[in-house]
């Protein structure tokens, strides 16, 4: 089982949805593949940088994971899918003074910051007017039909979004790396914490999701995933 997917249990059916979309993009593929296509990102980096045509691949890469970000961040597919084309130009824009060797980190999680930090601004410029997270359930009770509404049980996302309410921010902005995809380490970069602090977050995070889904998760249908252990990086 990867690790996306195991997180995704963890979380139910609503986590086994957005695996669907985050699998695409950043499953744990075999060692000799994961060698290949970091070669790859690094080639589609490099022709990138010079030439801003040569983007597209990273962008096609990246681009679910992101918009996913965005939407459980925000509870807006409009405002999801309108930051993440703004995520986007910031990258190619920054892109020619992006340098992994130079403390970036990897270009997953040198975009993800650049995602996290658009997204916190984007918090800080409308709280005021109550526009984001003032309610997360009745935003996503709202939001137009999706395939991850058509595939989730509402009562199950309405769930996972009242349970994501009741963490602290950090631990809630742990759990939003980890379903889109991203390693320990990578969130650690992107949020600029401690590998220990991550690490002690997330185990703090997912035993209160595990205590508050319980009753979603632990039901009689037999399709409904279980309360696996705490999910660690390989």
């Amino acid at each position: 089982m990867s690790q996306v997917e195991q997180d995704a249990r963890t979380l139910g059916a609503d986590g086994l949805a957005t695996w669907r979309t985050a699998s695409r993009t950043s499953g744990s593929p075999a060692p000799d593949r994961r060698s290949a296509d970091s070669l790859q990102e690094s080639d589609d980096i490099c022709r990138a940088k010079r030439d801003p045509a040569a983007f597209a691949p990273l962008y096609e890469r990246y681009v679910d994971a992101i918009f996913g970000y965005c939407w459980r961040r925000t509870s807006d597919r409009e405002l999801a899918a309108d930051l993440t084309s703004q995520i986007f130009a910031q990258a190619l824009a920054a892109l020619p003074r992006y340098r992994p060797e130079g403390g970036a980190g990897t270009f997953r999680s040198w975009l993800f910051s650049i995602a996290h930090n658009l997204v916190v601004d984007t918090h800080r410029t409308r709280r005021e007017h109550g526009s984001i997270d003032s309610d997360a359930a009745t935003s996503i009770r709202d939001r137009s039909p999706s395939p991850e509404d058509h595939a989730i049980a509402t009562e199950r996302r309405l769930a996972l979004a009242v349970a994501l309410r009741e963490l602290t921010p950090g631990q809630r902005q742990i759990v939003e790396l980890r379903l889109a995809g991203l390693s320990e380490p990578e969130i650690a970069a992107v949020l600029g914490m401690r590998l220990a602090a991550v690490k002690s977050g997330q185990f703090r995070a997912y035993s209160r999701l595990r205590e508050l889904l319980r009753h979603v998760v632990d039901s009689d249908d037999p399709d409904s995933p279980r309360v696996p252990q705490e999910p660690t990086d390989a």
